[in-house]
C-alpha cells in the first residue's frame, strides 16, 4: 500500500496543482528512475517513496481521476477502480524495462507509418499487414512431433552460447562469446526425425496479420503508436508490441510548425496595394474567404494571421493554433508610358535620395540605362589567357603531328 496517506499527490511529485500531462509524465519519468527498488536494493525508505509516487501519477495521469481527487480528495476515490501497481506503472513508462535486467516479452515490431497532413487534422484509422511470428500451434511451441524429444545442447549446455578462448600474445588470451553452432542459440536440441513438420523445430512459424492503427487529431511526425501484444510472440513469453513511428507526407497547401500552419501565397502587385480576397479550402474540407483589412498594403514576405485556423491540439481538438500567410507578391514584367503616368500620379513621388535633381549641367553627366539582368549575356568572365601573358607565361605548349 502506498504510504502516503494525507500527503497532497501534487507535492509527491513536486508539481503545481495546474500540471500539464506533459509536466506530470516529466516529473514521475525522473523520480522513478531516482527511487526504482533495483536502484536501491534493501532500501525501504526508496521503496515506500516509489510506491508513493507511482500511486499519485497513477491517479494525476488519468483525468476521471484526477477531476475526483480535487474536489473531494483521495476519499472520493474509494471504492472506484483498482490502482495500477507500481511495477506496472514503471513499465508503462519504461517499455522493455524488467527488473531482472531481461527482456520481459517476445521481440517487438517496429514499422513506420506515412500519414498525410489532414489525417494528421481531422484523425484516421489505418489497415496494416504486419508480418510477424506466433507460438507453432502444431506442437504448441515445442519445436517437437513427440513428447520428450528435446533435449539439452551438448555443445553449450543449455546456454545457447559459447566461450572461445585464443592466445594472442605472451600471457595474453583473448575471450570470445559466440552463438553455438550445434544449437544455433537455442540451448536444445531436437533430432532431424523428430522435428514439427509445420515450424521445423523452430517453434514459431510466420503470420500475417492486418491491424488497425488510429491516428488522433492533432499527433505529429515522430510520434509512436504502440499497440501492445501485436508484435513477435516466443513460446514462454508474452507476445511483443507493435510499434508505430507517424512520419508526415507533405502537402501542397499547407506546412505545419507545431500547433500552427503556414500557407504560402502569390498575390498581383494589384492585390498587394488594392486588398486581396481569396478562398482556401482548410485540411478538414470546409472553404475559407481570406479578406484583407481596410487600407492594409502588403509587401514581399509579409505574413497575415488567421486565428483559430491552424492544426488542432492533441486529446483537446477544440483548441487550435492559428493559421499563417505568408505573401509572395509577383510584380508585372513591364509597363507601358500610360501606365505609369497614371501610377505617378497616384503613387508618392522618390524621396529626395532617390530623384534626380530637375536641373541637371548636361556636360557634367553621363546618362546610363539599367536593364534587365540576363546571366547568359551579362556575366562576365575573366580572360585567363590574357593573365597568363601577364604573369610571362609565354606561349602554351602545342601538339605537333609529323
Amino acid at each position: 500500500m502506498p504510504k502516503n496517506k494525507g500527503k497532497d499527490l501534487y507535492e509527491v511529485l513536486g508539481v503545481p496543482r495546474d500540471a500539464d500531462e506533459r509536466a506530470l509524465k516529466k516529473a514521475y519519468r525522473k523520480l522513478a528512475v531516482k527511487y526504482h527498488p533495483d536502484k536501491n536494493p534493501g532500501n525501504e525508505e526508496a521503496s515506500n517513496k516509489f510506491k508513493d509516487i507511482s500511486h499519485a501519477y497513477d491517479i494525476l495521469s488519468d483525468k476521471e481521476k484526477r477531476e475526483i481527487y480535487d474536489r473531494y480528495g483521495e476519499e472520493g476515490l474509494q471504492g472506484g477502480a483498482g490502482a495500477h501497481s507500481a511495477d506496472s506503472i514503471f513499465e508503462a513508462m519504461f517499455p522493455g524495462f524488467h527488473s531482472s535486467g531481461g527482456p520481459r516479452t517476445g521481440e517487438d515490431i517496429e514499422f513506420q507509418l506515412g500519414v498525410d497532413l489532414k489525417f494528421f487534422y481531422t484523425g484516421t484509422t489505418k489497415k496494416l499487414r504486419v508480418n510477424r511470428t506466433v507460438t507453432c500451434d502444431t506442437c504448441a511451441g515445442s519445436g517437437s512431433k513427440v513428447e520428450g524429444a528435446v533435449t539439452t545442447c551438448t555443445g553449450c549446455h543449455g546456454r545457447g552460447m559459447r566461450i572461445q578462448r585464443r592466445q594472442i600474445g605472451p600471457g595474453m588470451v583473448q575471450q570470445m562469446q559466440t552463438v553455438c553452432p550445434e544449437c544455433r542459440g537455442q540451448g536444445e536440441m531436437i533430432r532431424p526425425e523428430d522435428r514439427c513438420g509445420d515450424c521445423k523445430g523452430k517453434k514459431v512459424v510466420n503470420e500475417a496479420k492486418i491491424v488497425e492503427v488510429h491516428v488522433d487529431p492533432g499527433m505529429r511526425a515522430g510520434e509512436r503508436v504502440r499497440m501492445t501484444g501485436e508484435g513477435n510472440h516466443e513460446p514462454g513469453l508474452p507476445p511483443g508490441d507493435l510499434i508505430i513511428k507517424l512520419t508526415e507526407k507533405p502537402s501542397d497547401v499547407f506546412e505545419r510548425a507545431e500547433l500552427n500552419l503556414v500557407h504560402k501565397r502569390e498575390i498581383t502587385l494589384y492585390e498587394a496595394l488594392t486588398g486581396f480576397d481569396f478562398a482556401l479550402e482548410t485540411l478538414d474540407g470546409r472553404t475559407l474567404r481570406v479578406r484583407s483589412g481596410k487600407g492594409d498594403i502588403v509587401k514581399p514576405d509579409d505574413v497575415r494571421v488567421v486565428v483559430g485556423e491552424g492544426m488542432p491540439r492533441h486529446r483537446d481538438p477544440y483548441s487550435k493554433g492559428n493559421l499563417f500567410v505568408q505573401f509572395k507578391v509577383k510584380f508585372p514584367e513591364r509597363i507601358d508610358a500610360a501606365q505609369a503616368k497614371v501610377l505617378k500620379s497616384v503613387l508618392p513621388a522618390p524621396s529626395d535620395g532617390n530623384a534626380a535633381p530637375a536641373h541637371m549641367d548636361t556636360d557634367d553627366v553621363e546618362e546610363v540605362r539599367a536593364v534587365k539582368y540576363e546571366p547568359a549575356k551579362h556575366d562576365v568572365r575573366p580572360d585567363y589567357r590574357e593573365e597568363d601573358e601577364e604573369r610571362g607565361g609565354g606561349q602554351r605548349a602545342q601538339c605537333v603531328h609529323q
